[in-house]
């Protein structure tokens, strides 16, 4: 049996993205459909299945930084993307599309395209560390307004800069999570939203079963790309469906 033929125990970035999209379905089948029916007991533990999707979002977007070849056409994918899911989050979440409310809210490609902006940023040794520190407030900023803005922004780069002991990155996540968490129940002194952020430990096993390897199909980096923007647009055709019902 040859070395390439041996597949190494644990789970692979195919085998983890599709359980991140599994995660973010049912969660967003959760807010979309379900909202308006909404049972207290099935709300919160869709709520918490959907944690899981973010913290592996970030880590493969860490991952991707330091394996791809060309990081300018990584971003430009990115933000190709983002402004396709943009259209399709606000139409599916029934955010105004308005121009002088276009940007009010928008996805986590955004979030997640400036995440990588950002590693890219902390890992230039050319540029000045007080530059540094200035350029990532303002990458905070500029994602106040998106899909897990600063806790993605903030796990990505704990990802980036801890990359090489899958043990210290995962110290890194909880410390973001918690302190995410925290923040968030300062904010809203919601006890039932902040337990609900505990599910983003829940990916914690997931991730530390990460065995490095990309899987055999090649084609499934795109898989993702297109089903954020396409399960959005159906789950909001099928809510408009069922209302007009």
């Amino acid at each position: 049996m040859e070395k390439n033929d041996i597949q190494k125990k644990g789970l692979n970035s195919n085998q983890l993205k599709i359980i991140a999209i599994i995660a973010m379905t049912i969660d967003h089948t959760n807010k979309i459909l379900l909202n308006p029916m909404r049972i207290m007991q099935l709300d919160f533990i869709f709520r918490i299945i959907g944690r899981i999707t973010i913290p592996i979002m970030c880590f493969f977007i860490s991952e991707g930084y330091f394996h791809t070849r060309n990081k300018k056409r990584y971003i430009g994918r990115l933000f190709i993307f983002s402004i396709i899911s943009h259209f399709a989050y606000c139409f599916a979440f029934k955010h105004p599309m308005i121009p002088k409310n276009i940007f009010f809210e928008t996805s986590v490609i955004w979030t997640l395209l400036w995440g990588l902006i950002a590693l890219c940023i902390i890992k230039k040794n050319k540029i000045n560390n007080v530059v540094k520190i200035l350029l990532i407030f303002l990458i905070f900023c500029l994602c106040v307004n998106s899909d897990w803005g600063i806790f993605a922004i903030a796990a990505i780069l704990a990802f980036g800069i801890t990359r090489g002991n899958i043990k210290n990155q995962m110290v890194s996540l909880s410390i973001v999570s918690l302190t995410y968490m925290i923040t968030q129940f300062m904010e809203n002194h919601n006890i039932y939203q902040f337990i609900q952020y505990f599910g983003l430990f829940l990916t914690i096993p997931f991730l530390l079963k990460y065995n490095g390897e990309r899987g055999n199909c090649k084609s499934l980096k795109w898989l993702f790309y297109i089903y954020y923007p396409l399960h959005l647009v159906i789950l909001g055709i099928i809510r408009n469906l069922i209302i007009v019902i």
